[in-house]
């Protein structure tokens, strides 16, 4: 869509998207931030299911969670995975890379949300793409809603009922 050559994706998860993007785009660079950490959110089960996956607490499961999709990463994709173990409202302040494609999926809470929006829309490069999902979920609609507002910027869908996980854009 925008000819993308460097993605950044927040809230990596199992790292299934990454390695997606990475084997069907090899000339794009991909990095990652997830914090691997429970109770980040108190509404999100991730970390409860994680834990229960290794029969492990959340927080050693956490733990081997990131170890496992660094490792995978690294090794399918040399050179072009990049993985970092922050909170994304952290590493806003820090990164100093623009990216051409920017996908929202960590923290659902409205604080997060609504930080991550702002921060990360000036690490966009022009024509490139700011991303979520997840805009059913009620915290999420109201920071890009609001976000959307402010910026005087149209809010485009890629589908609005994708298995109950709206993904929602704004161009550049």
């Amino acid at each position: 869509m925008v000819g993308a050559r460097t993605v950044l994706e927040i809230g990596v998860a199992w790292g299934y998207h990454a390695e997606h993007l990475l084997m069907n785009l090899p000339s794009i660079a991909y990095t990652g931030v997830d914090p691997y950490l429970p109770e980040y959110d108190k509404n999100d089960a991730f970390p409860s299911f994680v834990a229960k996956l290794f029969n492990d607490n959340e927080k050693d499961s956490m733990d081997r969670l990131y170890q496992a999709v660094q490792l995978e990463l690294n090794e399918k994709f040399p050179g072009r995975a990049t993985l970092i173990r922050e909170k994304s409202t952290d590493w806003i302040e820090i990164a100093s890379d623009k990216f051409d494609v920017i996908f929202l999926d960590g923290d659902h809470t409205y604080e997060t949300v609504k930080k991550e929006l702002s921060g990360f829309w000036t690490k966009v490069n022009e024509g490139g793409v700011l991303a979520g999902d997840d805009y059913d979920w009620p915290e999420v609609k109201k920071a890009v809603d609001e976000f959307a507002n402010e910026k005087k910027l149209n809010i485009k869908f890629l589908s609005k009922e994708s298995r109950g996980y709206p993904t929602y854009f704004f161009f550049k």
